[in-house]
């Protein structure tokens, strides 16, 4: 993404302290120990970075909404952690902590500080600080730092840590100095599930109600040296009946993202439209990762009833309408980080396997887009993500359809700017 539009740069006026102190720079003061006094193990999360020179630990009390974390690293000097922007997963719009120990022959004060960036340059000072720092240990190559904070602060400043996984990035020291500086080599971007968010599977409702659920993940896509770039596969939606090769019909519960976890942080969002099997275009793409959205490829030659949905992938959703039947079926849906399934009520589903024609639900086309901000230190990676579709052959009492509000495309053109009133109809039958 060139230019990103990040929550910080609009807000930054309207910051609010939410705690009691808003000093930017917090200290602790410990005694000095000679082996580590401080219990890893009570960290039931953790993972490691830079060739396990960098470990984090966490604890999340979802009760009382806190995450406790701690790090472990090997360098003398300052550790830094941050979340990262969900939709570009680099240091640009990222909330960032720093801290750093310093020793003496009786105590070790540990100093936390507060911090944000705009752009991938030096991180700036929060106006107010939402962590708080509770324990330091240092030898002469190991650091290992404690500190929590509210999981959302109410700080615009601050970014919130949400459910399902959540892009961070990490750093340290390069030279073992204790004042923050330039990290070098000595940084990493990933994803990392803190705590999930609580929604189990569809139950079925009644006892004659069989749930299946049927999955898609892509070929293998590498992940390039490239900023911005959109690929696109075909895929069939096709679920048959058990021990035949009969095509069935029913009603889809939920749609779920399938994101791989070894790729997340590039994956900034994905669209997945109902395309003209027929076409030339999507029988080349099918089930064949393309770079798409270039100057040759015009997706809604292929697939042009997603037109009024492209942009809306701010939210999971699902658009389409069906001349004959005057019901929704598949036709687009989206994926963004932050958002998770998409499940219907108890008494609705959206219907499949009635379609007429060549736009139907059984030939789809997922469009992925990768952001990878850090084109020199492109890992050798492949991306399979995907999508998950709950579905049942018992209809429940209702076919479910969404509305979309808010597109310019919806219900056909532009609307006129400047203009004082627009009146438009829709309905259904």
């Amino acid at each position: 993404m060139k230019n990103p539009k990040f929550l910080f740069t609009s807000l930054l006026p309207l910051v609010a302290c939410a705690i009691t102190t808003n000093a930017i720079t917090i200290q602790t003061t410990t005694a000095v120990s000679p082996t580590l006094n401080i219990d890893l193990t009570s960290y039931p999360g953790n993972t490691s970075f830079l060739m396990d020179a960098y470990h984090l630990y966490w604890r999340v009390d979802q009760a009382a909404s806190i995450i406790y974390l701690a790090l472990d690293v090997a360098t003398a000097g300052w550790v830094g952690f941050g979340i990262a922007d969900p939709d570009g997963g680099g240091m640009r719009g990222s909330d960032i902590v720093t801290l750093s120990i310093s020793s003496n022959e009786t105590y070790s004060v540990t100093s936390l500080t507060d911090r944000y960036a705009l752009q991938r340059s030096f991180p700036s000072e929060d106006t107010c600080n939402q962590w708080s720092v509770t324990g330091g240990w240092q030898s002469s190559n190991r650091t290992v730092v404690t500190f929590h904070r509210k999981l959302n602060t109410d700080d615009t400043q601050d970014r919130p840590i949400k459910a399902g996984p959540v892009k961070i990035i990490v750093a340290y020291s390069a030279d073992g100095n204790k004042l923050v500086a330039y990290h070098g080599s000595n940084k990493h971007a990933s994803a990392v599930t803190f705590f999930e968010d609580g929604v189990g599977p569809i139950v079925p409702e009644g006892p004659q109600e069989v749930v299946t659920v049927w999955n898609y993940t892509n070929p293998p896509t590498p992940i390039v040296a490239k900023e911005t770039r959109y690929v696109c596969t075909g895929f069939a939606f096709t679920p048959t009946a058990p021990g035949s090769n009969t095509s069935i019909t029913g009603q889809i519960f939920e749609i779920a993202p399938l994101v791989d976890p070894s790729t997340v942080m590039y994956v900034h969002h994905y669209v997945i439209y109902s395309c003209d099997s027929k076409s030339p275009k999507y029988q080349q793409m099918f089930n064949k990762p393309t770079e798409c959205l270039t100057n040759d490829f015009n997706i809604f030659d292929i697939c042009p009833l997603s037109l009024s949905l492209v942009r809306l992938f701010l939210i999971l959703q699902l658009f389409s309408h069906n001349p004959t039947h005057n019901i929704s079926s598949i036709s687009s849906t989206a994926w963004a980080p932050g958002t998770g399934a998409l499940t219907f009520p108890s008494n609705a589903g959206l219907p499949f396997g009635n379609a007429n024609g060549a736009l139907d639900a059984s030939s789809l086309m997922l469009e992925v887009h990768y952001n990878n901000e850090d084109l020199v230190n492109t890992p050798n990676l492949t991306d399979t993500s995907g999508v998950s579709f709950t579905y049942s052959t018992t209809k429940r009492k209702y076919d479910a359809g969404l509305l979309t509000v808010g597109d310019p495309n919806v219900l056909g053109g532009f609307m006129p700017f400047g203009s004082p009133r627009i009146e438009k109809e829709v309905g259904y039958l």
